[in-house]
């Protein structure tokens, strides 16, 4: 008896005595014409290959892949959404918090201020950062806003009341200390005096000692910080615990002065306004000092502690 053949394209199989082509079915393909049966993607090139009905390759990636430019299919990583079939490296997703640099790259990056990301599709700044942040990583604020140094988000310099109430309270605190100050300077003078002449050798002793623990904590935490931001893993428990713990320890009250928002003409300016900052504080310690009219020995004392504290403060 005669054995017809059907002779099929790509993308189509004919079996055993059939009389037509039929298209292979969705993640099968028939890759050159005259097949008998299809070939399934997954077996034949691997997880994350898949196909349409009639395909003549596996022309699309499931879930959790994307196909690159080379029609591979290649798994997603962290800070990309592939939660669809289909999906390829023009229009991958990168979520909030991640960066991507080019439209064709297939590496994406954790920002370094997470909520100044806002992820999407495009590859251009506008979009991928949120309003008010801008340049690779969205790590820079723009003119008109300044960085949070507690949210770690780009926000809009304003004053109203609100934002006014902590400065305003800190300079009311600091004016009544001063006026205090200067009313009791005599009871203070004698006090002073007597307590340098009596434990000058134990202050001294306890200066260096807590002079010593909050540098070196210093030191650990502005090291922490600093290998965070460049992609390294956080310290495993308890020692980040620990850290976090004493955070305050680093006393780094200035990123908490919006600077961005002053208005200084330049970089040089902005350098120049902040070498100066230590100078005038000293000179009003130094004035202060004299107010309370101890003798040159206590006072000595008293300025030496005073530019310690300004060390362990300032930036």
């Amino acid at each position: 008896a005669a054995v017809n053949c059907t002779y099929c394209p790509a993308g189509e199989y004919s079996g055993t005595g059939a009389t037509a082509c039929e298209d292979c079915p969705a993640d099968y393909y028939t890759d050159s014409a005259g097949q008998s049966s299809c070939l399934k993607c997954t077996t034949e090139l691997g997880l994350g290959y898949a196909s349409t009905d009639g395909s003549h390759s596996c022309n699309l990636c499931t879930s959790g892949y994307f196909m690159n430019n080379h029609g591979a299919c290649v798994a997603c990583g962290a800070g990309m959404e592939c939660a669809a079939d289909g999906i390829t490296l023009t229009h991958l997703l990168v979520e909030a918090g991640y960066y991507r640099f080019t439209s064709t790259s297939t590496q994406v990056y954790s920002c370094h201020y997470p909520d100044n990301c806002a992820g999407g599709n495009s590859t251009d700044d506008k979009d991928q950062c949120i309003e008010g942040a801008y340049g690779p990583l969205c790590e820079y604020c723009e003119k008109g806003y300044y960085l949070d140094p507690y949210d770690e988000v780009c926000v809009e310099c304003e004053i109203s009341a609100g934002s006014l109430t902590a400065p305003l309270l800190v300079l009311g605190v600091v004016l009544v200390v001063a006026l205090l100050m200067f009313l009791a300077r005599r009871h203070i003078k004698k006090f002073l005096e007597a307590k340098f002449a009596k434990h000058a050798d134990r202050l001294n002793e306890m200066s260096e000692a807590m002079t010593l623990f909050i540098v070196t904590m210093q030191i650990i935490i502005l090291l922490q910080g600093n290998h965070l931001q460049l992609g390294g893993k956080e310290i495993e428990a308890p020692y980040a615990g620990f850290l976090e713990a004493f955070d305050f320890v680093a006393l780094d009250f200035v990123r908490g002065v919006p600077t961005s928002c002053v208005a200084i003409a330049g970089h040089y300016e902005y350098v120049a306004a902040w070498s100066a900052f230590p100078l005038l504080v000293l000179v009003v310690g130094w004035a202060s000092l004299n107010v309370t009219g101890c003798t040159p020995k206590t006072k000595t004392y008293l300025m030496r502690y005073f530019v310690k504290g300004l060390f362990l403060f300032l930036p």
